[in-house]
């Protein structure tokens, strides 16, 4: 049961990671409101919006395209925004994982493996809470640099951590599991 749990925690954040792409999709088609002040709306490109400078309330992305996806680019207004941005979220991750792979496995191994793990779990559960409610994109590159903080303590603590617990005939069992589980 402990490695178990040990296997979903350690790949807790992959559909994320892995869906940043759709997260990250732009609708194709969209609609315009009129700008003489009518309730009408018209066929309309990203081009446009950019240009004229449109607030979301101005324009909207057409649902019933086959191919839309209600994502980031709606929740965080990214449709506009310099690709830096865009890029800067899945790159926030990585350089969370950088910053702490230099000093959360020597913190575990002194101070504590179970420590070292549980405050990865909790920072980890925490970021992702945030993840899900916050509105504002800055916030959104706070918790993913806090999520991809947690790698080191989750995966590397974390199966260091399992396998002293683990009979010596189930270790290769184990670290198998985690990498097909991944």
């Amino acid at each position: 049961m402990f490695i178990a749990v040990f296997i979903i925690i350690a790949n807790e954040i992959d559909p994320i990671l892995f869906g940043l792409s759709l997260l990250e999709s732009e609708p194709k088609h969209f609609e315009c409101q009129d700008g003489d002040g009518s309730d009408v709306w018209k066929d309309c490109t990203k081009t446009e919006i950019c240009e004229k400078g449109l607030d979301q309330s101005q324009y909207r992305p057409d649902i019933h395209d086959p191919e839309f996806i209600d994502n980031w680019v709606q929740k965080f207004d990214l449709l506009c925004e310099p690709k830096y941005k865009v890029g800067l979220i899945g790159s926030m991750y990585f350089i969370g994982v950088i910053v702490t792979l230099t000093f959360v496995p020597i913190v575990g191994d002194k101070c504590g493996r179970r420590w070292a793990f549980s405050v990865s779990i909790i920072v980890s559960a925490c970021a992702q809470l945030g993840l899900i409610v916050t509105r504002n994109l800055y916030e959104l590159y706070v918790y993913e640099f806090f999520i991809g903080a947690t790698f080191a303590g989750r995966v590397i603590v974390g199966l260091s951590y399992v396998l002293e617990y683990t009979q010596p005939k189930y270790k290769e069992d184990l670290v198998f599991y985690l990498l097909v589980s991944e």
